[in-house]
């Protein structure tokens, strides 16, 4: 008995081999010319002498047969997709039309694995490179076909194709990545990590950013070329009429300031935006304004005082400060003349002078201490936030 079963699976494995072969050299065929294929059966005899595992004698001969039907196993494994090949020529291609019923239909070319001619219902012939990647078939365009084109030229660049098609294939999981960095979320995410500015210039950013890159808050950075950057620069600078109906003057400093916080959020996503490790900005188109020296020069109102009017301005300063008011009021030219000698001779700037409080003179010293930003004191510090002691020479402590 034990013998007998043991011919039968042997037989069986026999079977199931040859319908493998058969499945993988004729259903090709059989798929091109839309037949189901033939239907084989094959009878496997098995004989046994009953007992004669167990007790060595003869017993009775028995005999059974198996029939299997290839036309309903020979589906069970893997089948191959019939392939419509051709050698490319332009005779050949010219004579290709789509089969009836068919939106598209792929042709093959012998020559060139993975260059393909995709026809469609209408006629139109394009060149394709297919080539399967991690499971998924990836198809990418070449050219729509030119009878006056060389087939050669097609084949040399669907192999150069077929070469790079896994770092065009990076390449747009990374463009569809990064169009999701745009320049308004970029710009929010810069205003979250930006924890040391104050108050004034946090406002100040979101104000420039309203009024002059509000119109491209959700185009992605990596849309943005060098093309757009001069662009928006210069629709800027032009003049705008006012709500009393008069034109404005050429907005020269509001150009500059607006490109100059495109070009910072361009920095901070070339540094935060990335994935899986690769960045999704590579580049900061502002760069165009400094390399092509278009920046706007920045022309601001400047008070000079000459050499040899430096005395008299002291003098008269110091005469403010001594009169006092002209009327029994309240009177700010005493604090403002004391404010303009004091950034005559320590070189502090009007809105630093502002910042100043009773409590970071130390006598000692001789010395203003500006102390390090913290909520509590943002509107009296630095602009940098640091901690800053500003030695005085006799003349500005007095």
């Amino acid at each position: 008995m034990i013998r007998a079963l043991f011919s039968f699976q042997i037989n069986k494995i026999l079977l199931i081999s040859w319908q493998f072969w058969l499945d993988r050299q004729e259903i090709e065929g059989w798929a091109q010319m839309g037949s189901a294929g033939p239907k084989v059966s094959m009878k496997v005899s098995m004989g046994f002498h009953q007992g004669a595992g167990v007790m060595g004698l003869p017993g009775a001969q028995m005999s059974s047969e198996v029939s299997m039907d290839f036309t309903a196993i020979r589906f069970s494994g893997v089948r191959k997709v019939a392939k419509a090949e051709l050698q490319f020529t332009h005779d050949a291609i010219r004579a290709l039309e789509c089969s009836a019923g068919k939106s598209e239909q792929i042709f093959y070319d012998k020559t060139q694995r993975g260059l393909a001619l995709r026809v469609t219902a209408r006629g139109a012939k394009t060149f394709v490179v297919i080539k399967r990647v991690n499971g998924t078939m990836k198809r990418i365009t070449i050219s729509k076909y030119d009878s006056k084109a060389k087939i050669v030229s097609i084949r040399d660049q669907a192999a150069k194709l077929i070469g790079e098609i896994d770092e065009i294939i990076e390449r747009e999981k990374l463009d569809k990545q990064s169009s999701f960095v745009t320049v308004e979320s970029t710009f929010e995410k810069m205003m979250k990590a930006k924890q040391r500015i104050t108050q004034a210039t946090r406002e100040d950013y979101r104000r420039t950013f309203k009024n002059y890159l509000s119109s491209i808050a959700d185009v992605s950075l990596g849309d943005f070329d060098y093309e757009d950057v001069i662009e928006l620069h210069a629709s800027i600078t032009k003049p705008v009429l006012r709500a009393n109906g008069t034109m404005s003057k050429e907005r020269k400093r509001a150009a500059n300031k607006a490109l100059g916080l495109l070009g910072s959020i361009y920095r901070f996503a070339i540094v935060t935006s990335r994935h899986e490790g690769k960045s999704l900005i590579t580049s900061n188109p502002v760069e165009i304004m400094r390399e092509m020296n278009i920046w706007h020069e920045d022309r601001r109102s400047k008070i000079r005082i000459e050499h040899d009017k430096l005395a008299s301005f002291i003098n008269e300063c110091i005469q403010i400060c001594n009169d006092g008011p002209e009327r029994n009021v309240a009177s700010a030219f005493a604090c403002a003349s004391a404010a303009v000698l004091f950034m005559l001779f320590t070189g502090v700037r009007p809105g630093e002078v502002a910042k100043i409080r009773k409590a970071y003179v130390n006598h000692k010293m001789r010395a203003i201490v500006f102390p390090e930003r913290t909520k509590e004191n943002e509107q009296d510090t630095l602009k940098n936030g640091e901690e800053f002691h500003l030695m005085l020479n006799d003349t500005a402590y007095s």
